[in-house]
């Protein structure tokens, strides 16, 4: 949002002349402050996901700030060319070849989801290990293994997340409350990055959480799954 923000400054003040006054704001209590200014740029805004607008959470539309897109899993373009019905959630629910797409439960390389390369694979130095994390399978594996995948995990497929705080117990509760077999490995941000390019590039078939618009989702042409 920073590096946004200076470049649409350098902008307006440098190629068109205006002047302006930037501000990072925190929250509504701080946007409370330039209710009164005649002009505002919002660079980077996260709504309540309690407003959603009226094409869903996962479309683009335009409203009178700009654009907003949404969080949400995605899939890239070469599996649902090989599996058409992979951006639906009922598909990997009731459709036998659909449990079967994914890397299975426990099969994504334990150091992918440290913090610390250098010390390993251990309690501690998982990028799942923080205060808000505690005493849980993801602060102790790195992954979050919801009930219906306890009993044999290698029946479960891996969704690649980045950081566990990010929607925070979101997806976890879709998951979990749909029912689906599938367990959420975090690989943080830069982590999560290189295990999306690096599967696409072999084109592996895999399902990933982040957001849209960005270029990593075009990167990879992905489309959301429709719960």
């Amino acid at each position: 949002a920073e590096i946004s923000q200076n470049m649409f400054r350098m902008l307006l003040e440098e190629g068109m002349g205006f002047t302006t006054d930037p501000y990072s704001a925190s929250g509504i209590s701080g946007l409370d402050t330039l209710c009164c200014k005649k002009h505002l740029v919002m660079i980077e805004k996260w709504p309540s996901r309690s407003m959603p607008n009226d094409e869903g959470y996962f479309s683009i539309a335009e409203i009178p700030i700009g654009y907003e897109g949404g969080s949400g899993l995605f899939v890239p373009k070469h599996t649902i060319d090989a599996f058409p019905l992979a951006t639906a959630f009922n598909a990997y629910k009731y459709l036998p070849e659909y449990a079967n797409i994914f890397r299975k439960g426990y099969t994504t390389p334990c150091m992918d989801a440290t913090k610390d390369k250098g010390v390993g694979c251990q309690e501690g130095n998982y990028v799942c290990n923080d205060e808000k994390w505690p005493n849980t399978t993801c602060a102790v594996t790195g992954r979050y293994v919801p009930p219906q995948c306890e009993a044999d995990p290698s029946q479960c497929q891996e969704i690649y997340m980045a950081n566990p705080n990010w929607d925070m117990g979101f997806f976890e509760g879709l998951i979990k409350n749909t029912g689906l077999k599938f367990i959420m490995v975090y690989l943080g941000y830069t982590g999560h990055i290189n295990r999306v390019v690096a599967d696409n590039a072999a084109k592996n078939n895999f399902m990933f959480y982040w957001w849209e618009p960005d270029p990593l989702v075009s990167l990879v042409g992905a489309e959301a799954v429709a719960f």
